[in-house]
């Protein structure tokens, strides 16, 4: 028909993923093994996904994280990194406070740095890129320095996570937390935790350092599995005057979803070309724009 919808793999999608990892005393004993866990995590991700990057940020008592690396593809760059972190210590870090763990502030400021960066990718690609973010914080415990409160750090994450990203909406992120039950771990921090990222959905326990990398790479292929499902709905409407409603659901042919889209627009002053716009739109654009592909931002 003239409104006939077209559905499309987005080529404008870009998946930031944010490594936050506890760098406390506590951690020290399962470090070797967290590091080859995230290692694997990248690893994974990166292999199942182009759209993908990944970065990786430590806390410990400190007020603010600790920036290893923005995030990127270049596994040079994040084998370094975690490399770095295999003898990181005060020697390394005189300020390091590994005697408090900052793990509320690490979800708040885990996902506000994400979102930042977000933005910037959006604004340097004339807002034609769709973003989304994931924020996986490893802790063994819970927060003890106390300087964020426990519902701050509920808040970011559960506005984050239903935040559009449209007009002047943050740009959406996901949080989980992997969790691994250590000496400091008790029921207090579980019951914390999940009210922070906001259930057992988010939450991701490992009874002993060798588990660790099996729930990484459980939780990668989820990440990678969101990150190939995004697409795009092309649709441009016959009509010319009027508000309009588009719904869009799952063809029962196919599955079932419980939920569906819908959404109002107003055709008012509404045209011919609007196909033709479509098929042409990335002639001559390499990237950015609306769905052309995402600009390379490694070299900023």
């Amino acid at each position: 028909s003239e409104a006939s919808p077209d559905v499309d793999l987005s080529q404008g999608r870009r998946v930031y993923v944010s490594l936050v990892l506890d760098f406390s005393a506590s951690t020290e004993l399962v470090k070797s093994e967290l590091l080859e866990a995230t290692r694997l995590f990248v690893e994974q991700l990166l292999d199942t996904s182009p759209k993908i990057r990944v970065g990786i940020r430590i806390f410990d008592g400190r007020a603010e994280l600790k920036e290893m690396l923005l995030p990127t593809r270049n596994t040079s760059d994040l084998n370094a990194a975690l490399e770095a972190l295999a003898n990181y210590d005060s020697t390394v870090d005189p300020e390091r406070d590994s005697g408090s763990t900052n793990l509320n502030g690490a979800f708040v400021d885990g996902i506000s740095d994400l979102q930042s960066w977000q933005d910037s990718i959006m604004a340097s690609n004339s807002n034609g890129v769709v973003t989304t973010g994931y924020v996986v914080t490893f802790t063994d415990g819970r927060d003890t320095a106390e300087r964020t409160t426990q519902s701050a750090a509920r808040s970011s994450v559960q506005e984050a996570r239903i935040s559009g990203g449209g007009g002047d909406a943050p740009p959406n992120v996901q949080t989980y937390a992997v969790a691994y039950h250590g000496d400091d771990w008790s029921e207090d921090a579980q019951s914390a935790l999940l009210d922070i990222v906001g259930g057992s959905r988010y939450l991701i326990e490992a009874d002993e350092p060798s588990e660790l990398s099996t729930r990484f790479q459980e939780l990668a292929r989820r990440i990678a599995a969101e990150a190939q499902a995004t697409h795009l709905l092309k649709y441009c409407s016959a009509a010319r005057s009027g508000q309009r409603t588009v719904t869009l659901d799952v063809n029962p042919e196919v599955g079932t979803t419980e939920t569906f889209l819908s959404f109002t627009f107003s055709a008012d002053g509404f045209s011919g070309g609007c196909i033709e716009w479509i098929d042409r739109v990335c002639v001559g654009r390499q990237c950015g724009g609306f769905n052309c592909g995402a600009c390379e931002e490694d070299s900023e």
